[in-house]
């Protein structure tokens, strides 16, 4: 009995565990979607909630008493329980490894943890696994929910991302008026391609947007505000929430191809749209 109390206290501590570190991981790939969710009426960073779940998740190695430990995920999954009540059909990053909708599913679940956390912290007997199993445990458990689906996601992304770079077709560039980049704040290779096409393109031909996830339109455009960099903002789903992302415009501001992500594959998409400037030059 112990041990099988032990392995789900180490369990709901993982799955906490793995929420910081995705979140983590979002942030420096500049993914992430965080609503800024308040309390009080004070926004909540990010960066607190990374903290708060890695230490209610540490609670099952440093704490001796599992009562206590298991008082402390109570907590945990009871405050994230609100959360997803007050998150309901908005998108955030807070519950998994990628961005989705909140919805029945994450309040369900995290009621089901906090319920069970509170049954341990009641009626828990002493630890049934040695500190180190317990750390061990709790790492490979939170390493193996935040692994996989990252693996999986990549890999799907990858696919049809490398499908749609193959597919652009010089010809229709020709159309187009210049280079709408999409970009988003604290994202370093967002930064990395902004150093890398500076001086490779005309400054005409080719505009950044500042795409801040918290609004409903970009925070503010980068380098001027012609009309087809204006329509692009428009479009928050352009960028399927990542970035850098790239797509050649007519000058009504209508995209000219499919989208681009990646240092990559921008960067082709800008030489493709030079050359066929540079071999069939047209009137604008």
């Amino acid at each position: 009995m112990n041990l099988a109390v032990s392995l789900l206290l180490v369990a709901l501590a993982a799955v906490l565990l793995g929420a910081a570190a995705a979140k983590t991981f979002a942030a420096w790939r500049g993914r992430l979607t965080w609503p800024d969710p308040t309390l009080a009426g004070v926004p909540i960073p990010s960066g607190v909630v990374i903290v708060v779940e890695a230490v209610a998740a540490g609670s099952v190695v440093a704490v001796p008493a599992p009562r206590s430990a298991a008082a402390v995920l109570a907590v945990a999954y009871a405050v994230l329980s609100f959360a997803a009540i007050r998150l309901r059909g908005r998108t955030c990053a807070c519950f998994g490894v990628s961005s989705s909708v909140v919805g029945p599913g994450h309040i369900a679940g995290t009621a089901a943890a906090c319920l069970a956390a509170c049954v341990i912290a009641v009626a828990a007997p002493g630890w049934g696994l040695p500190v180190g199993v317990r750390a061990a445990t709790l790492v490979v458990i939170a390493a193996a929910a935040v692994i996989g689906p990252v693996i999986r996601n990549s890999r799907r992304t990858a696919r049809a991302r490398a499908a749609e770079a193959a597919a652009v077709d010089p010809a229709r560039l020709v159309s187009a008026t210049g280079i709408v980049v999409l970009t988003q704040a604290e994202c370093p290779r967002c930064a990395a391609l902004h150093v890398l096409l500076d001086g490779m393109i005309d400054d005409r031909l080719i505009q950044f947007i500042d795409h801040d996830a918290d609004a409903d339109l970009p925070e503010h455009i980068v380098s001027g505000r012609h009309s087809w960099a204006d329509y692009v903002a428009a479009h928050r789903e352009l960028a399927r929430d990542a970035f850098p992302c790239a797509v050649a415009v007519d000058p009504a501001g209508r995209p000219v191809g499919r989208p681009r992500w990646g240092i990559l594959h921008i960067t082709r998409l800008v030489e493709t749209y030079l050359q066929a400037r540079t071999l069939q030059p047209v009137s604008r």
